[in-house]
């Protein structure tokens, strides 16, 4: 087998992909031997948004960057993937019905797997399915990456670190706005619409996953207030 890749970016051509292939392309700049490639079902799909990619960067041509053919319907594609790369960067959701075949190929390969999860259900399920060999192969499966997890955490440990005292909790607040297209456009991608069907249809698992995980209670760990 070649030498592998540093990262593969798997579900290049949804739009969470296409965002993040620009970030991606300079990461890899400012790293120099940085090497990377992009997956998905459809080679055509995938030169396509290489080609546009160019545009948005400014830059005469991306053909050279490695194109993978993978399909979650086919785990023998998921496994061949993960097995050229040493960081797959998942951007397939919902990763509740597509996200576990790329785990699994991970882990049987010694792959290092990111994706930006907000299912809980799913991420309760993976640490409870594959954290110990993961841990054994020495191989990290970071969940949570994305929009909304990433601020949320950051903010957190900025009003941690210069509060005055015990941090108790914290309450958040999005402000969003849209600028251009019509008032009839989706506001969200498909992806994320569904994935947030899937974890309110089935948040109650989230409760009997987190007792196997934890079977013995944490301790509580509210600050007491002084009367």
């Amino acid at each position: 087998m070649s030498e592998r890749l540093d990262i593969i970016l798997f579900g290049a051509t949804g739009i969470t992909g296409k965002t993040t292939i620009p970030y991606l392309y300079k990461f890899a700049a400012e790293k120099n031997s940085l090497k990377w490639g992009i997956a998905g079902r459809s080679k055509q799909k995938l030169k396509d948004v290489l080609s546009e990619t160019a545009k948005i960067i400014d830059v005469d041509d991306l053909s050279h960057i490695p194109i993978i053919i993978a399909d979650v319907e086919n785990e023998d594609s998921i496994r061949r993937m993960t097995a050229q790369a040493k960081v797959i960067i998942n951007c397939c959701g919902p990763y509740e019905l597509y996200g576990e075949v790329v785990i699994k190929a991970c882990v049987e390969s010694g792959t290092h797997h990111l994706d930006l999860t907000a299912e809980l259900q799913f991420i309760e399920e993976m640490k409870l399915k594959y954290h110990k060999e993961a841990e054994e192969k020495g191989i990290y499966i970071v969940n949570a990456c994305g929009f909304d997890s990433v601020p949320s955490d950051l903010g957190t440990l900025f009003v941690e670190k210069h509060f005055e005292g015990t941090m108790n909790s914290v309450e958040m607040y999005m402000h969003t706005y849209f600028q251009g297209g019509s008032t009839s456009d989706p506001k969200i991608g498909y992806g994320t619409w569904a994935s947030l069907v899937n974890a309110m249809g089935d948040f109650r698992s989230i409760l009997s996953l987190r007792k196997k995980i934890y079977p013995k209670p944490l301790s509580d760990l509210r600050p007491k207030l002084s009367l």
